[in-house]
């Protein structure tokens, strides 16, 4: 089996992401509201099914039903759960940290912090909006 290139492997990356137009100005934004919308956006829509299936059964393995909660307790409970439960916060992110390209990668190390912040906020909306419809 041949080797895959760590440019070949960015490349790929790259390419399965679905290109998502945002309307905001990028000469005034900040490096990490750049990467928001032109890394972490695009990633999360790419992995999104899989981040509510697994958000899903999460809730099942928990036994957590979440029906007979109205919209702000669904909100306050993906966010507990997103936010202090250890292992669902590990595998989402990590779910989102592996489709990086190397240069992402080094990126989100030096602002890891303020990143992890961004992209469990942004999960937390898409799965709210998945469990609502």
């Amino acid at each position: 089996m041949e080797k895959l290139e760590m440019e070949d492997r960015d490349e790929l990356l790259r390419k399965c992401r679905p290109s998502i137009a945002l309307a905001y100005n990028a000469s005034v934004a900040s490096e990490e509201l750049i990467f928001q919308n032109e890394v972490l956006r695009p990633i999360l829509k790419f992995q999104n099914d899989l981040l509510v299936n697994l958000f899903n059964h999460e809730l099942v393995t928990r036994k957590i039903d979440v029906g007979g909660l109205d919209e702000q307790e669904l909100r306050n409970k993906i966010n507990q759960l997103l936010i202090k439960d250890q292992s669902i916060k590990h595998k989402m992110m990590g779910i989102c940290v592996a489709m990086f390209t190397e240069k992402e990668l080094s990126f989100y190390l030096q602002h890891q912090k303020s990143i992890n912040k961004r992209i469990l906020s942004m999960l937390a909306e898409r799965i709210h909006d998945n469990i609502l419809n």
